[in-house]
């Protein structure tokens, strides 16, 4: 099949690294695929580069620009003739939306990557626009219930696809279980990810130390209260990193605070290099996880109490249950994100929207 992949940007985040993954494997598995980024790419898109998959920017800026890059985006898609063009997140969902009736009869989907992809008006946006989108798919059954319970996606064309790990690149590593006990958070310093409560916690915890990878505009307040709280010799804020395989693996455990999430790749990653996980009942989560507390622990969200007694239980389980509990993990991901079976997902659904729209 040809397929074009259209995105809103290549920043680092949960969303951008799927994508990567996505059209990685389906390029292995004989697919003739494209990225289409709205805005200019970064470093991200090396990976796709690298194996000759093309990546074409509309070289997007402003939002004054979207006229110019919704005609680019008709020229693109026409001289291509895909079979299937599949949208991530909103402005991207909304651009390919716009553009339908001059791309013909090519099935579009759109997929939605938070629980939230912005506030009223964006959601009013899919609203208006619904009857151009083929298929909507979302990460989790929480972000589903979300947009399905607030009339945002019809429930007929609202899938849950989950995201896909490669396990064969995440995996376990051993570690000297003599060594102080190290957590590792990954995700942007922004407010909806609520470190501030994770290093509350951390005050209450001193035996261990924490590693936050990731960048954003919450990281002087951040290091301010590391700084200012005795924290300092105990937590790193280690910036963004392009790939988190070797923290995960020199890590003993892995721990998310967030508000809310629609997946939370993060979590998924870490349980596939075998990490006892705590995290906030936020959403996709608990959908990773599932009910077996041994795998990791799920608290509420905004509550050090609970976040610093779950750490504290992880901390003090002995070492050989921990990789026991592990390997409980890493094989949960097999079984139900991995990156060969969330494509061949993915691939059914493109067949099935392409033999719908050849019998209208």
């Amino acid at each position: 099949m040809k397929i074009d992949y259209v995105i809103t940007g290549m920043d680092t985040g949960g969303a951008e690294t799927q994508v990567v993954s996505l059209l990685l494997e389906l390029k292995r598995r004989g697919h003739d695929v494209r990225l289409i980024s709205l805005t200019p790419p970064v470093d991200l898109t090396l990976p796709l580069i690298n194996h000759a998959i093309p990546v074409i920017s509309l070289e997007m800026t402003t939002k004054l620009s979207l006229p110019l890059a919704a005609i680019k985006l008709v020229k693109c898609i026409k001289a291509h003739s895909p079979d299937i063009v599949h949208g991530h997140m909103f402005h991207a969902n909304i651009l390919i939306r716009l553009i339908r009736p001059f791309i013909g009869n090519t099935p579009l989907i759109c997929t939605a990557h938070s629980v939230r992809e912005g506030g009223r008006l964006r959601d009013c946006a899919y609203r208006l626009t619904n009857h151009f989108s083929d298929m909507n798919t979302v990460v989790s059954n929480a972000a589903r219930s979300r947009f399905v319970n607030d009339k945002v996606f019809p429930e007929n064309k609202t899938l849950t696809v989950y995201n896909c790990v490669d396990t064969e690149h995440f995996t376990p590593l051993e570690r000297d279980k003599n060594k102080k006990f190290r957590w590792v958070a990954v995700g942007r310093l922004v407010d909806v990810k609520n470190h501030s409560i994770l290093l509350k916690a951390m005050e209450e915890l001193p035996d261990s130390e924490l590693l936050i990878i990731g960048e954003g505009n919450q990281r002087e307040s951040l290091q301010n209260y590391i700084d200012s709280h005795g924290l300092t010799e105990r937590v790193t804020l280690c910036g963004k990193k392009d790939d988190v395989v070797y923290d995960y693996q020199h890590a003993d455990g892995f721990v998310l605070t967030s508000d809310y999430e629609g997946f939370a790749l993060v979590v998924a990653e870490a349980m596939a290099c075998g990490l006892p996980v705590v995290s906030t009942r936020c959403g996709g989560p608990s959908e990773i996880m599932g009910d077996d507390e041994s795998i990791g622990k799920q608290i509420p969200t905004n509550n050090v109490r609970e976040l610093a007694d779950a750490m504290l239980t992880v901390e003090q389980t002995k070492y050989e249950i921990r990789v026991i509990n592990g390997k409980k993990a890493r094989t949960r991901i097999i079984n139900l994100f991995s990156i060969h079976k969330i494509v061949t997902t993915w691939e059914d659904l493109y067949q099935a929207l392409q033999k719908k729209r050849s019998y209208k």
